[in-house]
């Protein structure tokens, strides 16, 4: 994952992270297997609470963030021979390039300490919370990419390594 971050007075810093997603995994009970593959978009802003009147320009920062996330993908599924208690007989599914997307919601916290001159590294912890899903019409996404395993709701986390590119005025 990637990110740009700007800076508004110490405070407040809009951000747009992106990234890529993958999961490749076959469940040992089932036998089925399932694969994603996409890219992922969020965008937000962290609001440093460190920032006060006798320190406009703290060095760290404990921050509190918020975010909209969104994947558009495609998955396959294949299972191993189905049989039918009823009818008998067995049939495998095998699912290629199923359309799917999502969009999703964040909120946490977190922390950016400086380690050297323009350099920071920080970590956040983030509650997920799932808007929407559409999915193939003979299936159910297992993975969604950027918000992770397809429940409800969700944590995650992040660490960072942050350069700060010199822009205007210091």
């Amino acid at each position: 994952e990637a990110a740009i971050e700007a800076n508004f007075g110490n405070r407040l810093y809009p951000i747009v992270e992106a990234g890529w997603g993958w999961c490749n995994t076959t469940d040992e009970g089932s036998g089925i297997k399932y694969r994603a593959n996409a890219p992922y978009y969020k965008a937000g802003f962290n609001y440093n609470f460190l920032t006060k009147k006798d320190n406009p320009a703290p060095k760290h920062y404990v921050y509190g963030l918020i975010r909209i996330g969104w994947s558009g993908f495609e998955y396959d599924v294949e299972t191993p021979p189905i049989t039918d208690p009823v009818w008998g007989g067995s049939v495998a599914l095998d699912l290629k390039d199923v359309k799917g997307s999502c969009l999703w919601g964040e909120v946490g916290a977190g922390i950016k300490v400086k380690i050297a001159k323009g350099f920071h590294m920080g970590w956040s912890i983030r509650y997920k919370i799932r808007f929407t899903e559409k999915k193939g019409a003979n299936s159910k996404m297992w993975y969604i990419p950027g918000f992770g395993t397809n429940q409800s709701t969700g944590f995650g986390g992040t660490y960072s390594l942050i350069y700060d590119i010199p822009i205007g005025n210091k």
